[in-house]
Protein backbone atom coordinates (compact mmCIF):
# COMPACT_ATOMS: atom_id res chain seq x y z
CA UNK A 1 0.00 0.00 0.00
CA UNK A 2 1.08 3.58 -0.59
CA UNK A 3 1.07 6.95 1.12
CA UNK A 4 1.48 6.07 4.76
CA UNK A 5 -0.59 2.91 4.75
CA UNK A 6 0.93 -0.40 5.78
CA UNK A 7 3.08 -2.22 3.25
CA UNK A 8 6.53 -2.49 1.77
CA UNK A 9 5.98 0.42 -0.63
CA UNK A 10 4.47 2.85 1.84
CA UNK A 11 7.36 5.30 1.41
CA UNK A 12 7.88 4.95 -2.32
CA UNK A 13 6.32 6.25 -5.52
CA UNK A 14 6.00 2.77 -6.99
CA UNK A 15 3.16 2.60 -9.51
CA UNK A 16 -0.19 1.35 -8.20
CA UNK A 17 -1.49 -1.96 -9.42
CA UNK A 18 -3.28 -5.14 -8.43
CA UNK A 19 -3.30 -5.42 -4.65
CA UNK A 20 -1.34 -2.17 -4.31
CA UNK A 21 -3.96 0.51 -3.83
CA UNK A 22 -4.81 2.60 -0.81
CA UNK A 23 -7.85 1.18 1.00
CA UNK A 24 -11.00 3.29 0.73
CA UNK A 25 -12.93 4.52 3.72
CA UNK A 26 -15.71 2.07 2.87
CA UNK A 27 -13.25 -0.83 3.24
CA UNK A 28 -13.16 -0.14 6.97
CA UNK A 29 -15.43 -1.78 9.48
CA UNK A 30 -15.77 1.00 12.02
CA UNK A 31 -18.82 3.25 11.95
CA UNK A 32 -16.89 6.51 11.62
CA UNK A 33 -15.25 5.28 8.42
CA UNK A 34 -18.57 3.97 7.10
CA UNK A 35 -20.16 7.38 7.56
CA UNK A 36 -17.37 9.28 5.82
CA UNK A 37 -18.17 10.29 2.25
CA UNK A 38 -15.47 12.70 1.07
CA UNK A 39 -16.44 14.85 -1.90
CA UNK A 40 -13.15 16.63 -2.63
CA UNK A 41 -11.20 15.30 -5.59
CA UNK A 42 -7.54 15.62 -6.50
CA UNK A 43 -6.84 18.18 -9.20
CA UNK A 44 -3.99 16.80 -11.36
CA UNK A 45 -1.18 19.01 -12.62
CA UNK A 46 -2.67 21.74 -14.78
CA UNK A 47 -1.82 25.03 -16.52
CA UNK A 48 -5.49 26.04 -16.42
CA UNK A 49 -5.58 28.76 -13.76
CA UNK A 50 -9.37 29.08 -13.80
CA UNK A 51 -9.85 25.34 -13.33
CA UNK A 52 -7.37 25.36 -10.46
CA UNK A 53 -9.07 28.34 -8.83
CA UNK A 54 -12.47 26.70 -9.19
CA UNK A 55 -11.19 23.52 -7.57
CA UNK A 56 -9.64 25.44 -4.66
CA UNK A 57 -12.76 27.58 -4.14
CA UNK A 58 -14.83 24.40 -3.86
CA UNK A 59 -12.83 23.06 -0.92
CA UNK A 60 -14.46 23.00 2.50
CA UNK A 61 -12.92 22.60 5.94
CA UNK A 62 -13.74 20.18 8.69
CA UNK A 63 -12.67 16.99 10.41
CA UNK A 64 -9.19 15.70 11.08
CA UNK A 65 -6.04 16.17 9.01
CA UNK A 66 -4.43 13.18 7.29
CA UNK A 67 -1.75 15.44 5.85
CA UNK A 68 0.64 12.57 5.17
CA UNK A 69 -1.79 11.38 2.47
CA UNK A 70 -1.72 14.83 0.90
CA UNK A 71 2.07 14.70 1.00
CA UNK A 72 2.02 11.30 -0.70
CA UNK A 73 -0.27 12.47 -3.48
CA UNK A 74 1.84 15.59 -4.04
CA UNK A 75 4.64 13.11 -4.81
CA UNK A 76 2.43 10.90 -6.97
CA UNK A 77 1.42 13.86 -9.14
CA UNK A 78 5.10 14.61 -9.77
CA UNK A 79 6.21 11.00 -10.17
CA UNK A 80 6.71 9.56 -13.66
CA UNK A 81 5.79 6.17 -12.20
CA UNK A 82 2.22 7.43 -11.88
CA UNK A 83 2.04 8.91 -15.37
CA UNK A 84 -0.61 6.45 -16.55
CA UNK A 85 -2.96 7.44 -13.72
CA UNK A 86 -3.28 11.09 -14.73
CA UNK A 87 -4.82 12.69 -17.85
CA UNK A 88 -2.54 13.22 -20.85
CA UNK A 89 -2.03 16.94 -20.13
CA UNK A 90 -1.12 16.18 -16.51
CA UNK A 91 1.47 13.46 -16.99
CA UNK A 92 4.69 14.26 -15.09
CA UNK A 93 8.01 14.17 -16.90
CA UNK A 94 10.78 11.72 -16.05
CA UNK A 95 13.13 12.36 -13.16
CA UNK A 96 16.30 14.06 -14.37
CA UNK A 97 14.67 15.72 -17.38
CA UNK A 98 16.88 18.57 -18.57
CA UNK A 99 15.79 22.09 -17.57
CA UNK A 100 13.00 20.75 -15.39
CA UNK A 101 12.53 21.20 -11.66
CA UNK A 102 9.98 19.22 -9.70
CA UNK A 103 8.56 21.36 -6.89
CA UNK A 104 5.94 20.55 -4.26
CA UNK A 105 4.28 23.15 -2.03
CA UNK A 106 2.70 21.71 1.11
CA UNK A 107 0.34 24.00 3.01
CA UNK A 108 -1.66 23.04 6.08
CA UNK A 109 -3.75 24.80 8.69
CA UNK A 110 -3.76 21.85 11.06
CA UNK A 111 -1.77 19.16 12.81
CA UNK A 112 -1.39 15.91 10.88
CA UNK A 113 -3.39 13.92 13.40
CA UNK A 114 -5.14 10.98 11.80
CA UNK A 115 -4.51 7.97 9.59
CA UNK A 116 -6.81 6.74 6.82
CA UNK A 117 -8.56 4.55 9.38
CA UNK A 118 -9.78 5.39 12.88
CA UNK A 119 -8.81 1.98 14.25
CA UNK A 120 -5.11 2.55 14.89
CA UNK A 121 -5.15 3.79 18.48
CA UNK A 122 -5.62 7.01 20.40
CA UNK A 123 -5.35 10.50 18.92
CA UNK A 124 -1.84 11.17 20.26
CA UNK A 125 -0.40 7.99 18.75
CA UNK A 126 -2.19 8.67 15.44
CA UNK A 127 -0.78 12.21 15.34
CA UNK A 128 2.76 11.00 16.01
CA UNK A 129 2.47 8.27 13.38
CA UNK A 130 0.94 10.61 10.77
CA UNK A 131 3.65 13.23 11.27
CA UNK A 132 6.46 10.65 11.16
CA UNK A 133 5.00 9.25 7.94
CA UNK A 134 4.91 12.72 6.39
CA UNK A 135 8.55 13.40 7.27
CA UNK A 136 9.63 10.04 5.82
CA UNK A 137 7.70 10.70 2.62
CA UNK A 138 9.33 14.13 2.35
CA UNK A 139 12.76 12.57 2.81
CA UNK A 140 12.11 10.11 0.00
CA UNK A 141 10.78 12.92 -2.24
CA UNK A 142 13.93 14.97 -1.63
CA UNK A 143 16.01 11.89 -2.45
CA UNK A 144 14.37 12.11 -5.89
CA UNK A 145 15.47 15.79 -6.14
CA UNK A 146 11.95 17.10 -5.57
CA UNK A 147 12.12 20.56 -4.02
CA UNK A 148 9.67 21.02 -1.14
CA UNK A 149 8.22 24.27 0.19
CA UNK A 150 6.06 24.15 3.32
CA UNK A 151 3.60 26.68 4.73
CA UNK A 152 2.00 26.42 8.16
CA UNK A 153 -1.11 28.58 8.44
CA UNK A 154 -2.20 29.66 11.93
CA UNK A 155 -0.34 26.73 13.51
CA UNK A 156 0.09 26.85 17.28
CA UNK A 157 1.51 23.34 17.66
CA UNK A 158 5.30 23.04 17.98
CA UNK A 159 5.37 19.43 16.77
CA UNK A 160 3.48 20.37 13.62
CA UNK A 161 5.86 23.28 13.00
CA UNK A 162 8.85 20.96 13.44
CA UNK A 163 7.33 18.43 11.06
CA UNK A 164 6.88 21.07 8.34
CA UNK A 165 10.40 22.37 8.93
CA UNK A 166 11.78 18.84 8.55
CA UNK A 167 9.78 18.33 5.36
CA UNK A 168 11.04 21.52 3.72
CA UNK A 169 14.13 21.40 1.52
CA UNK A 170 15.79 24.11 3.64
CA UNK A 171 14.93 26.81 6.16
CA UNK A 172 14.38 29.16 3.21
CA UNK A 173 11.68 26.77 1.97
CA UNK A 174 9.72 26.81 5.25
CA UNK A 175 7.06 29.48 5.89
CA UNK A 176 4.58 30.35 8.61
CA UNK A 177 1.57 32.61 8.20
CA UNK A 178 -0.75 33.91 10.89
CA UNK A 179 -3.32 35.61 8.67
CA UNK A 180 -4.55 35.78 5.11
CA UNK A 181 -2.16 38.55 4.06
CA UNK A 182 0.86 36.63 5.33
CA UNK A 183 -0.39 33.50 3.56
CA UNK A 184 -0.66 35.38 0.26
CA UNK A 185 2.82 36.82 0.80
CA UNK A 186 4.26 33.35 1.40
CA UNK A 187 2.84 32.09 -1.89
CA UNK A 188 4.08 35.23 -3.69
CA UNK A 189 7.56 34.72 -2.26
CA UNK A 190 7.60 31.09 -3.37
CA UNK A 191 6.40 32.07 -6.84
CA UNK A 192 9.16 34.68 -7.11
CA UNK A 193 11.82 32.17 -6.03
CA UNK A 194 10.61 29.68 -8.62
CA UNK A 195 10.48 32.34 -11.34
CA UNK A 196 14.00 33.49 -10.44
CA UNK A 197 15.28 29.92 -10.70
CA UNK A 198 13.76 29.66 -14.19
CA UNK A 199 15.44 32.86 -15.29
CA UNK A 200 18.87 31.86 -13.92
CA UNK A 201 18.75 28.33 -15.33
Amino acid sequence: MRGGAAGTEQYSDAAPGAGAWLPTWNDKADSMSKSCSPTAQIMPLSKNREALKTAIDAFTTGGSTAGQLGTAFAWYMLSPNWANIWPADSKPAAYGTAKLRKIAVLMTDGVYNTLQSHSYGDNSSQAETAQNQAVELCKKMKDKSIEIYTIGFQLDNDKAKTMLSNCATSTEHNYTANNGDQLKQAFRDIALKIAFLRLTN
